[in-house]
């Protein structure tokens, strides 16, 4: 058996003739296959195969089992462009709806419906059909619209609740979660209330098992230093405690510079209320990714006629940028967070069910942006890489608030960059009314900055606050 093979991505060029057919998708699985050397088999020796997953959408390429000798043969090959091995992300989702501000019979979530016929997919380790937050007590039947369908095995799992179920790797051949994340995110987006729920996580026993088979009896695991002040709370097999990267190496020096190393733990509870609150973890993206999911469901409820884009729209520019002190967000060093580790901000679910203006974004916008081509600067975010010349943009605005409203801009430049907007004020006369206003960024003759540079754009009314981020990336200036 090998053992040097690792996992690899590999991204490739595309024909220029390939199109969305099958017979294009058979192309393309007969072109994978010749960018595998030559001294590889269809499969290991233990016949498991070597090229595991064809790419067809995202990215043309696909996966397969290397060794970085053979990764750097392929690299020869007309037409390859990358190879990356494969990142082994742990699965963490910890916050409640208490931390949004949701309670159950009042407010934005009892003025939503919760949800009620809207459809949510959920793409993760699968799901446990028979847990409770997937009862169809009560339920009617799909709406007529759906097209889905659970397979397999799993057609009798399926209910009024749960409508669909598909499996995706070829490992494995059913939707059932076999990990717990994917009926923990599902549950979050769209599951039924449950009297006495608790959260509940898969046990990891290898590491326990292998400290009690040495005679421990718990343990202290710290984190990786890139986590920096992030830790996991999961379920171990074994009383444990997970513990910082700096605080680990603490103890491990500790335990050198001591004959009999003895320490004492005492648990105060959960912290509710952290000054800090809420840090940006490592993990943040994954997490806040299950929490606009539902708030989107939530949304197209309350706004049944708005697009994708209009949803989108109301969940950035109403986000939160500021933590309980008022104070920037703060990372996972505890230092400032930027604005490709923060985004919009922190959903405000509340705000973003009534956000002033909407961005919005048509079918026809979308096209060209799937195949690649003419995308749309209809979104609320900038993102501006500079060149010789300043950079206009339009942008049109659709008012979802009060009729009669006027909004005025507050812009917060980069530092080196000057932001002109027209016109500085946006006057409107009734629902629905679009209007269109010009961005303008040059940056300063005189600005010696590089790198990344961030700041925003706000439109303000006596009700409403709509934020847009700006990110900048300015590449050093000659002489500097």
């Amino acid at each position: 058996m090998q053992n040097d093979l690792e996992m690899y991505i590999v991204q490739v060029e595309s024909p220029e003739s390939q199109i969305s057919t099958q017979s294009s998708r058979m192309d393309l699985e007969s072109g994978y296959k010749s960018f595998m050397p030559k001294t590889i088999e269809t499969a290991d020796s233990d016949g498991n195969p070597r090229l595991i997953y064809s790419y067809h959408n995202v990215i043309i390429g696909f996966a397969a089992r290397l060794s970085a000798k053979q990764v750097k043969e392929m690299e020869k090959k007309p037409g390859f462009i990358s190879a990356w091995p494969q990142r082994i992300l742990s699965l963490n989702t910890t916050h409640t709806t208490s931390f949004l501000g949701l309670h159950q019979n009042v407010g934005l979530w009892r003025d939503a419906n919760y949800g009620k016929g809207v459809i949510i997919g959920v793409l993760d380790t699968g799901i446990t059909p028979d847990h409770p937050s997937f009862s169809d007590v009560g339920m009617p039947p799909p709406p007529a619209k759906w097209k889905g369908k659970c397979e397999l095995n799993f057609t009798k799992k399926c209910n009024n609740k749960l409508i669909g179920a598909r499996n995706f790797p070829i490992s494995s051949d059913s939707p059932i979660d076999n990990d717990g994340h994917g009926t923990h995110t599902s549950s979050i987006a769209a599951g039924s209330f449950v009297k006495g729920a608790n959260i509940t996580w898969p046990f990891i026993r290898d590491k326990g098992q292998a400290v009690k088979d040495a005679g421990g009896i718990a343990m202290i695991i710290y984190s990786f230093p890139e986590y920096g002040f992030t830790t996991s709370a999961d379920a171990h097999f074994l009383p444990a405690l997970f513990i910082t990267y700096k605080d680990g190496i603490e103890i491990l020096d500790y335990m050198n510079s001591t004959i009999k190393p003895i320490a004492r733990i005492s648990f105060q509870g959960t912290i509710i209320g952290d000054k800090d609150s809420p840090v940006v973890a490592v993990f943040s993206a994954v997490d806040q990714a299950t929490l606009v999911l539902w708030r989107a469901a939530s949304l197209k409820s309350t706004h049944p006629t708005w697009s994708p884009a209009a949803i989108k729209s109301a969940i950035m520019t109403t986000a939160n940028t500021l933590n309980l002190t008022n104070d920037p967000f703060l990372d996972e060093r505890l230092l400032p967070a930027n604005i490709f580790a923060i985004g919009a901000g922190h959903v405000n679910p509340s705000r973003a069910n009534d956000p002033g203006l909407i961005y919005d974004t048509l079918l026809k916008d979308y096209l060209p942006y799937l195949c690649g081509l003419n995308y749309t600067n209809q979104q609320p975010p900038f993102s501006i890489k500079f060149g010789e010349s300043s950079q206009t943009y339009t942008r049109t605005v659709t008012n979802v608030g009060e009729a009669k409203s006027s909004y005025t801009v507050e812009i917060d430049s980069p530092p080196g960059v000057t932001v002109i907007v027209k016109p500085s004020t946006l006057k409107f006369s009734k629902l629905n009314q679009k209007l269109k206003y010009q961005v303008t960024f040059t940056r300063r003759d005189n600005s010696t900055n590089s790198g990344i540079s961030q700041g925003f754009l706000k439109w303000s009314s006596k009700k409403h606050s709509v934020r847009s981020p700006i990110a900048v990336i300015l590449p050093p200036t000659i002489g500097f």
